[in-house]
């Protein structure tokens, strides 16, 4: 059992805030609006405070700034605020490939979406996506196979 305290809390804070600040940014794509989920994130894991180990405390990291991105996006806060053209586009020094393929994932639906990142992307073992996400292994490895499936065909059309 892992538990978040004041002395450990700045050593998780370290490992992983640029994971979830680029998930956030790669959601939103506004820096200050990323930095905000971050933060929203490190609270609520001091709110939560217990993990079963490592690797559950960085899917449940991941998956809740997935969440809170998507609220962000999803809130006519942002749609009011920010015009679609004047969103930044993502860093230049990324693989224009890898870029779009990226893309691609997060333009998943959401089911498929969250266990093809942290899959993928982040390298979260199965049995840890299933218990953070809530699914069976089972359905987890068939949420991959439909995400792979949906991003052939999109691959076959010459998206990318």
């Amino acid at each position: 059992m892992l538990i978040i305290t004041s002395d450990n809390f700045p050593q998780y804070y370290r490992e992983h805030i640029q994971t979830v600040y680029r998930i956030a940014l790669g959601i939103v794509r506004i820096p200050e609006e990323a930095e905000d989920i971050a933060a929203d994130c490190f609270t609520a894991m001091i709110r939560k405070a217990e993990f079963n180990d490592d690797a559950h405390l960085k899917a449940w990291l991941i998956v809740s700034a997935e969440h809170k991105a998507l609220n962000v996006v999803k809130s006519a806060r942002m749609k009011r605020n920010v015009p679609l053209e004047l969103l930044p586009e993502r860093s230049a020094d990324i693989n224009e490939h890898s870029h779009e393929l990226r893309e691609m994932v997060f333009g998943l639906p959401d089911k498929l979406k969250t266990v093809t990142y942290l899959y993928y992307y982040e390298d979260i073992p199965v049995n840890d996506i299933a218990a953070t996400v809530g699914i069976s292994e089972n359905n987890v490895y068939r949420r991959l196979a439909q995400a792979r499936k949906l991003l052939k065909l999109a691959l076959k059309e010459g998206e990318i």
